[in-house]
């Protein structure tokens, strides 16, 4: 079973709200207590995913003065590790990244010209390698951005309000144990 370990719980799932103007440092504690079940991903990687996929969403909230918080929902089944990362920052455009989205991850050069114009582009404030290192940990990545009722849109519409991350991740199988019953929706306190 797909069991979280969470401040001294046991859990299916879990949410975290994050609001946009919050604190990233109780961001990044709050992650950090996180216990996944096994999976062949190290928690520091899925971690170090999770950080640099809220950290993203919350600057596109604060460009874009959204309010609403940054949704990052984890949860757990008899053969997977599911996180999500939900948003409302609007969408991005794939075509600006320094790579082609499409392209298989592993051929992607992160010191290539493009990658040094993109980074002095925004002078040196984005660097391009989050989704690129993300995609490389967990192969079933999913990128897709949403309407308001939170339904797939394409790119471009006039009606994306947010983007979706989902990261499922394959566990290891483990020892029967006690099942988790229990849910919780965590609010991080600036």
């Amino acid at each position: 079973m797909g069991a979280i370990g969470f401040r001294g719980r046991t859990l299916n799932s879990l949410r975290f709200r994050v609001p946009p103007n919050g604190n990233f440092g109780v961001v990044l504690r709050t992650i950090n207590e996180l216990a996944y079940p096994p999976t062949a991903v190290p928690a520091e990687q899925i971690n170090f995913a999770v950080l640099e996929l809220v950290s993203n969403s919350l600057r596109a909230h604060r460009e874009k003065a959204v309010a609403d918080p940054v949704l990052v929902e984890i949860s757990g089944a008899d053969s997977q590790l599911l996180i999500r990362i939900i948003d409302r920052g609007g969408g991005f455009d794939l075509s600006r990244l320094p790579y082609r989205f499409d392209e298989d991850v592993s051929h992607i050069d992160l010191m290539s010209e493009n990658f040094v114009a993109y980074r002095a582009s925004y002078d040196n404030s984005r660097f391009g390698m989050g989704l690129v290192a993300t995609r490389r940990v967990f192969p079933g990545f999913r990128l897709y951005f949403v309407d308001q009722a939170m339904q797939p849109c394409r790119w471009p519409s006039k009606f994306i309000v947010g983007t979706v991350v989902e990261l499922p991740i394959p566990l290891e199988p483990e020892p029967p144990a006690e099942a988790a019953t229990e849910v919780a929706d965590v609010e991080v306190a600036s």
